[in-house]
């Protein structure tokens, strides 16, 4: 055999053997090679408990015959990327779930928009945007309080309004019942104020979010 060759592949072996990940899988060794792995000093001490609580939970439900520990830490890494994907996967569906049932709780709209200017031989030394609004009861639970807010959209969905904000807390709303109510914002007299005041009301958009509704029977949901 050629003698580079030969000494090629004896430190090969050396090399594998001094590194305890480059081992094979072996139930009997399994207490000595996860002592040998905690030793080593340039791997983290995150991936060791990845790969001993994999090999701890894992090696009676996969075959590792023929794997060495780094090919099991490979695998055990995708299994918890896979896993923590699933969990905020989970918690996203839960959190749009919620979302969604508290805003199809409620129907709420704009009906009409006037935007009062400052007035300072009346002494009004605000300008206001007043909104005239209905919201639909969609339970069977009588309303004691809500809070939501909303954004404007001109027609070419432009952003003209945000930040709008009502807490409705004066009324009891009915099951199935509807109420209308008036509200007003101070206005800011910038660009996006002077678009919503020379906007064709008609062609506003107005994005509704719910973020609590209070029965009367002490429930919630936000």
């Amino acid at each position: 055999m050629n003698k580079n060759f030969t000494i090629f592949l004896f430190s090969f072996a050396l090399i594998s053997c001094s590194n305890p990940l480059e081992r094979e899988y072996n139930a009997i060794n399994l207490d000595r090679d996860i002592i040998a792995i905690e030793k080593i000093e340039n791997m983290n001490q995150e991936d060791k408990n990845i790969l001993k609580e994999w090999l701890r939970s894992s090696n009676l439900k996969h075959d590792l015959t023929g794997k060495t520990y780094h090919q099991i830490l490979e695998d055990a890494k995708k299994f918890a990327e896979m896993d923590e994907q699933f969990s905020q996967d989970k918690i996203n569906n839960d959190d749009e779930k919620e979302e969604d049932k508290v805003n199809k709780a409620l129907n709420i709209s704009i009906n009409d928009y006037n935007h009062k200017p400052a007035n300072i031989n009346d002494y009004q030394f605000n300008s206001y945007h007043i909104f005239k609004y209905t919201i639909h009861n969609n339970s069977d639970k009588e309303i004691k309080a809500i809070k939501f807010g909303f954004h404007i959209y001109n027609a070419l969905g432009d952003e003209i309004g945000d930040g709008y904000m009502k807490t409705f807390t004066d009324k009891r709303i009915k099951p199935y019942g509807t109420y209308k109510g008036t509200m007003s914002f101070d206005a800011e007299n910038d660009i996006n104020d002077l678009k919503l005041v020379n906007s064709n009301f008609d062609d506003l958009i107005f994005n509704f979010t719910v973020n609590k509704i209070v029965y009367t029977d002490g429930t919630e949901l936000m």
